[in-house]
Formats: structure tokens, sequence, C-alpha cells
């Protein structure tokens, strides 16, 4: 009989400690910031770009659906984004070459000695090669798109 309300107590504190973690999980999941759908509103760049402008501008004005780290839309069926990991950019050669370009530019807020730029970012290997990465800066939630070196401004819809 002992054993038994043991179990009874032993399964209702189980429950209980469930229960009270359950708002948490579905917290997390639900604050990973590129899930939604988004619309494609805008371009920016930074110092010199290449030949995608006329891609890039086709783009603007679309719609975007990010579920499960992946992308869909009317341009990519099928496009896997990696998960966000964080990166420091910094405005530099390896960055711009010798086209002078900032990321201050493209809207990221820079810290430090002015010229880095704390953010997370996930690559994309998409079936087009339509998106390259999403960039996401936590501390003013924007999020960019990159297409080829232009990047789009994600806006939630």
């Amino acid at each position: 009989m002992n054993r038994k309300i043991l179990g009874i107590i032993g399964a209702v504190l189980l429950f209980i400690a469930v229960i009270r973690a359950w708002p948490e999980v579905s917290v997390k999941m639900a604050d990973y910031p590129l899930d939604g759908e988004w619309e494609l509103t805008e371009m920016r760049t930074a110092g010199i770009y290449g030949g995608s402008l006329e891609t890039a501008r086709a783009l603007v004005g679309q719609s975007i659906t990010i579920q499960k780290h992946v992308i869909t839309s009317r341009a990519e069926r099928y496009c896997p984004l990696a998960p966000l990991a964080p990166v420091t950019l910094r405005d530099d050669m390896e960055t711009f070459g010798t086209s002078g370009g900032s990321w201050s530019e493209l809207g990221l807020k820079p810290v430090g000695d002015g010229r880095s730029y704390e953010v997370l970012q996930a690559d994309a290997k998409c079936d087009f090669g339509t998106f390259a990465k999403a960039i996401f800066e936590p501390a003013s939630g924007l999020i960019l798109l990159a297409h080829n070196e232009i990047y789009l401004l994600l806006t939630r819809r």
C-alpha cells in the first residue's frame, strides 16, 4: 500500500513539474526571432555591388515565410537556414574590399571600436541560390536577408 501511495505522489509531482516547465519551453520556441511571415520591404547596399541589382529589386515587396529554420517564398520553394550563431562583423577589407562600405550603411549599430557589429547569422542553402544568409541584430531587432551582395530588409507582416 505504501508503494502505491509513493508511486501516486511521485507521478503527481512529475506531472506538476512538467506543467510548470511547459510555458518556459513554449516561450523559448516562440522567441526564435526569424520564424514568421515577412515582407521583403527594402533593398540595402554598401560599397560597390555587382549584377544582382535587378533580381534584388524584383524581390522587394514579396512575402516569405520562415518556419523551423526553412525559408519558403515565390522565389524559393525550400531554403534551409543554419542555426543562428553569434558573429562579429567588421568594416574591413575582407568584408568590403576596396569599395569602402560599412555595415552601418545597412542599418547595423556599431559597438566597441565603431567598426564592429555584434549580430547573429544563419547561412542559407537555397535550392535556387536566391538567399545566401540571414543577419539578425538583437539590440535593434533588424533582420537582413542577403541576396548576393545586396541585403533585403525583413519586415514582419
